[in-house]
């Protein structure tokens, strides 16, 4: 399964069923901005290292069932 490739929907449904983490979904983005950004060149700046931390705070949120505050 391609995770860039669902939708906003499903991949909201997959991470509340835990289908897969944020830190997934989030590595699935990183992965595919590495793979074709040089040849589209549509991102200024990349900031994997605070992605990645905001994506383990979420994991943290939904194993918690907590809001984002």
């Amino acid at each position: 399964m391609n995770l860039h490739e669902l939708t906003l929907k499903e991949q909201l449904e997959g991470l509340k069923n835990s289908s897969f983490s944020s830190t997934e979904l989030t590595n699935a983005y990183l992965n595919r901005i590495k793979k074709i950004d040089k040849s589209i060149n549509s991102y200024i700046t990349v900031n994997e290292e605070t992605a990645l931390e905001q994506a383990k705070k979420s994991d943290k949120r939904y194993k918690t069932n907590k809001p984002l505050l």
